[in-house]
């Protein structure tokens, strides 16, 4: 294999994945009850960042349901809380 082929396979791997990722946030964001991880996805942080921000995250918590065992996120409540954040100073 040449340099130029073995490149040209990397970037088609990095591509696929990208595609993956997408393809993922695009289902994701038509779920209307959204798991810890599901949500964490769509905002593109980690897992335990996440439960940090629901943690202590004033003025602003991200308001989250217990559902059984689990903790979850409804989709429009994810949406209201988007929308409630103060926007950015440019």
């Amino acid at each position: 294999m040449t340099t130029e082929s073995i490149l040209h396979t990397a970037r088609l791997a990095d591509l696929e994945r990208r595609v993956s990722e997408l393809e993922k946030r695009i289902v994701l964001a038509t779920k209307p009850i959204l798991s810890m991880s599901d949500t964490a996805t769509l905002l593109g942080i980690s897992r335990p960042t996440l439960y940090e921000r629901v943690k202590k995250d004033e003025p602003h918590p991200l308001p989250t349901r217990q559902w059984g065992e689990r903790q979850v996120v409804l989709r429009s409540d994810l949406d209201a809380w988007l929308a409630s954040l103060p926007r950015a100073e440019p």
